[in-house]
């Protein structure tokens, strides 16, 4: 299967396993409120049925911006660095912890971004742990927490064609 297969079959993996999705840039915060928009985005589009509420202000020097996401369960800070609009490398390993922070049992992972298919945007599928192995046997491309990336089937699939 060549990436543009796959890039055709994702849709059709998500919905026969029940999985919802978000995709962003990964070169995105440039002014304050960048990172509480994305944050809410993704929780808006992955974890709907929690109500999470996100305020960000700047570091007192001013050198990150600081989104707190809370709800009666919970509280989680991301921080991003005010002189650089990539996403930090923290991010995304926070950003996976985010449903077991808040009671949910659900999961995010990420599609591959080794294999070619999104570029600098960032692609998660959030669903059961169930789901999002089936997900995965039926040919979706994510990595799973302590998985190395360059090392999945997936990656040595896409990259030898």
């Amino acid at each position: 299967m060549t990436l543009d297969q796959l890039a055709q079959q994702i849709p059709l993996i998500q919905a026969q396993h029940g999985l919802l999705d978000v995709n962003f840039d990964t070169e995105c915060i440039y002014y304050l409120g960048d990172l509480s928009s994305l944050l809410q985005r993704i929780a808006d589009e992955c974890l709907p049925e929690l109500s999470i509420h996100i305020q960000e202000a700047l570091s007192a020097d001013e050198t990150q911006f600081v989104a707190t996401l809370t709800s009666d369960e919970a509280s989680v800070v991301f921080t991003a660095p005010t002189d650089d609009d990539w996403l930090p490398d923290g991010f995304f390993e926070l950003l996976e912890t985010l449903p077991a922070a808040f009671g949910s049992d659900k999961k995010l992972y990420c599609i591959n971004p080794a294999i070619g298919l999104t570029g600098q945007e960032a692609w998660f599928f959030c669903g059961t742990e169930a789901q999002l192995h089936a997900a995965r046997q039926a040919g979706l491309p994510l990595v799973f927490p302590g998985e190395d990336f360059l090392e999945t089937d997936e990656y040595r699939k896409y990259n030898d064609e």
